[in-house]
């Protein structure tokens, strides 16, 4: 048998190594990174299986699987496990809710009043969840004050009717009510009491150019004579551009029933007291001419009694017949606009 040579033996030693290297192979553990044989179950280092397929069916609540922490509307958040410790991304819930945290947060949706002159916004304490509690909270500044509302009382009075406007009010702030420095008008203004007319001709029944000054209605009052106590009565009392002041009697308010001087020679004449507001009365004598129906205050109490009429807010009228003292006459005159009414026409 022939020997073999130096370099057979080596090619037979190399053929044997590559044997045993395709018969026991070496793989990386995916734990530590450690050598370890393919064919092995168990990394010899760290003890990490080999081959290891993750099962994350666990549920482990532990901090190492938390995903996220509970909140008041969630509990807790944990990832599902592997027994071999691995974590996967499915997660399930764990636990209670917490309690809300209820802070103060001015917005909007949690608005419970809008600012007023008095007081700042004020809001309902939130949680980040969005649920709001009955506690409040004010924000903000307060605003200007709004006169904007209107509110008919005397509080708000500032001035009473005339015959020009009716009565006008300070426009309140419609927040807290004080009354502003602006006002408006409410209502219609007062009736005039007294107005003018012309007086008519004679012969055409035209009005003249001649005016007086009157009340725009007749006057009521009461009379009594030997016959009647207490009777109606209406009164006209006119001032004119003649500056005479003459009064009409109606007894029993009727327009037939107007005092006359029946007398085609004689005067008829009449004593009167009037009496202002304060109290003070005044004597006054009026004439009744001969056919006439009116009497005119005589010269030398005119202008005293046209005094009154200008001075005073209200007068009282006694009107006695001296021929027939029986017969009393008694009226109350509301003045109120006759200066005005006088003035309108003495301009014209």
């Amino acid at each position: 048998m022939r020997k073999c040579s130096k370099f057979c033996w080596l090619v037979i030693i190399f053929c044997i190594v590559l044997l045993c290297y395709g018969c026991s192979s070496s793989i990386d553990c995916k734990q530590c990174n450690a050598k370890i044989e393919s064919d092995a179950a168990f990394c010899s280092k760290c003890g990490e299986p080999v081959n290891h397929v993750h099962d994350f069916s666990l549920k482990i609540t532990e901090a190492a699987y938390l995903k996220e922490e509970a909140s008041c509307s969630s509990p807790a958040n944990f990832y599902y496990s592997c027994e071999c410790g691995e974590k996967g991304s499915d997660t399930f819930s764990y636990g209670e809710t917490t309690p809300h945290s209820f802070e103060e947060v001015a917005k909007p949706e949690y608005i419970k009043s809008e600012a007023t002159c008095m007081s700042p916004a004020v809001y309902f304490y939130s949680c980040k969840c969005g649920e709001k509690n009955t506690d409040t909270f004010t924000s903000g500044e307060t605003v200007f004050h709004s006169f904007s509302e209107k509110i008919v009382s005397d509080e708000y009075l500032y001035s009473e009717a005339t015959h020009e406007s009716g009565a006008k009010y300070f426009y309140a702030c419609s927040m807290c009510k004080i009354s502003g420095s602006g006002t408006f008008v409410h209502g219609e203004p007062l009736e005039a009491v007294w107005g003018y007319n012309y007086y008519i001709d004679n012969q055409f029944g035209d009005k003249t150019d001649d005016w007086y000054v009157t009340t725009h209605k007749p006057i009521e009052g009461s009379f009594e004579n030997s016959a009647t106590d207490g009777a109606d009565l209406l009164v006209e009392i006119l001032y004119d551009c003649n500056d005479e002041i003459s009064i009409f009697l109606y007894e029993y308010a009727d327009e037939d029933n107007l005092v006359k001087n029946n007398s085609s020679q004689y005067k008829d004449y009449y004593k009167i007291a009037v009496k202002n507001e304060n109290g003070k009365t005044y004597e006054a004598r009026g004439q009744m001419h001969p056919g006439e129906d009116r009497i005119f205050i005589i010269d030398t109490y005119h202008d005293s009694v046209l005094e009154l009429m200008k001075t005073s807010e209200v007068l009282k009228f006694y009107i006695q017949s001296e021929d027939s003292p029986t017969t009393q006459y008694r009226f109350e005159l509301i003045m109120d606009n006759f200066n005005d009414a006088v003035a309108d026409m003495q301009s014209k």
